[in-house]
């Protein structure tokens, strides 16, 4: 990874963008938690139902790109192909030994795994309408994952800190 100084800029970077994705997902969570009260007021209301999917999509989308950020950054990525979605949510589960610790807790990426399968869904799913109960449940599975999530991401960032501080000059 280069000099020590390399490192420690490539952890404080990581660090700051972890930050700035957290309050992305903070955002996406109440956004989403707003939408499932709207779609349970009115299960019938097709722009509701759109909105709330794409939602769902785009936070779990930015949950594979931090992973995948934090992968690359220690060289461990999953190959491209077929399974690498679940490969990618799975390994940030697993200590990957002389490399890092698990980027996730088991219990947050077994909750992630149905919006992994919706995210799968809505982007094959071209002529299938969208279920409002389905919905409606995922609202309620991202609820119960982010704050495993964030409680994850926060003992990462506090990982980085600590390592980025143990590489500052003296």
């Amino acid at each position: 990874m280069g000099s020590e100084a390399d490192r420690r800029a490539v952890l404080l970077r990581l660090s700051a963008e972890l930050a700035a994705d957290r309050q992305a997902l903070d955002d996406l969570q109440g956004e989403i938690a707003n939408l499932r009260g709207r779609l349970a007021a009115a299960m019938d209301d097709h722009g509701t139902q759109a909105w709330l999917a794409l939602d769902l999509h785009r936070y779990y989308t930015a949950v594979e790109n931090i992973l995948e950020r934090a992968e690359r950054a220690v060289g461990v990525a999953p190959a491209p192909g077929v399974t690498w979605h679940r490969e990618l949510l799975e390994g940030a589960a697993r200590e990957v030994p002389e490399t890092r610790p698990p980027l996730l807790g088991l219990r947050t990426a077994t909750a992630l795994e149905p919006l992994l399968g919706f995210r799968h869904f809505l982007r094959h799913a071209y002529r299938v309408p969208l279920d409002p109960r389905r919905l409606a449940l995922l609202a309620e599975d991202l609820e119960r994952a982010h704050p495993l999530l964030g409680a994850d991401l926060d003992v990462v960032a506090g990982r980085l800190s600590a390592l980025a501080a143990a590489l500052a000059p003296p």
